[in-house]
């Protein structure tokens, strides 16, 4: 069964008011205007309403920072095509891109989109959100001023901690000091070394029990369980963000 049976028709259920209500109204109306009405009005489970409110949620930030250069790349469009396959398949991605082509031609009030999203989601939810918008951001190897300013902007808007954030940050880069181009750069040992303490959260010059400590703390507050309800497309992301953390405390213990 496609979307407009299951995540489709459950978004309609979920986003029945607000910013994003009005935003996709008529789009979602459109595609639900072709299916038979039982499946319109069809009652989901918690899981699927949760999974419909995070893919939803995801496509229209995709569609932000997608714009944010004012520039449509080709090379953002197949990521997102590409993860959209991966995730649900070739026919579900099918429709969910021509949202995002919607999205793309529509001005998007990314405040209260995120307000109503922070206001409906926990915790958890909105970190994966960030780390995919990142894994947008950075898959053409080129991080513009732009872009950042909107990673921020959503961030904040979501109620992200700043540690949050510049810790999934620097599981993709680290700004070279001095530079405003927005370029990713080659770690030297030195770098990837302190880039692991960054990514803990810490002071690199903090002891070995402190990086034991801030390690224990982040697997539990990173564990992929804790999305577990979004499916097993979302768990292999936070599975991501798990690795660097245990990638990051291995290379300061065993520096």
């Amino acid at each position: 069964m496609s979307f407009k049976g299951t995540l489709l028709g459950a978004t309609v259920g979920f986003f029945i008011g607000g910013p994003i209500a009005a935003l996709l109204g008529g789009m979602l109306g459109s595609f639900l205007s072709s299916e038979k009405p039982e499946e319109s009005k069809r009652i989901f489970s918690g899981d699927q309403k949760i999974r419909s409110e995070f893919t939803y949620s995801l496509v229209i930030l995709f569609a932000v920072v997608i714009k944010a250069d004012r520039i449509t790349k080709k090379s953002e469009v197949l990521f997102v095509k590409d993860y959209l396959v991966n995730s649900f398949g070739v026919e579900n991605a099918k429709e969910m891109m021509q949202l995002l082509k919607a999205l793309l031609e529509k001005d998007i009030d990314v405040k209260a989109v995120c307000s109503q999203i922070r206001t409906s989601s926990s915790y958890p939810f909105r970190l994966e959100l960030i780390h995919l918008l990142f894994k947008l951001a950075v898959d053409d190897g080129v991080l513009v001023d732009e872009e950042i300013k909107a990673l921020h902007e959503i961030s904040s808007y979501l109620g992200i901690y700043s540690i949050d954030f510049s810790r999934i940050a620097s599981m993709f880069f680290t700004f070279q000091k001095g530079s405003t181009d927005g370029r990713r750069r080659t770690f030297s040992s030195r770098d990837k070394l302190d880039n692991a303490y960054d990514i803990l959260g810490i002071p690199k010059n903090s002891s070995k029990d402190e990086v034991k400590k801030a390690y224990r703390t982040l697997t539990k507050k990173y564990h992929p369980d804790k999305v577990s309800h979004l499916g097993p497309e979302y768990v292999k992301i936070a599975n991501e963000k798990f690795i660097n953390i245990k990638d990051a405390y291995d290379r300061i213990m065993e520096s």
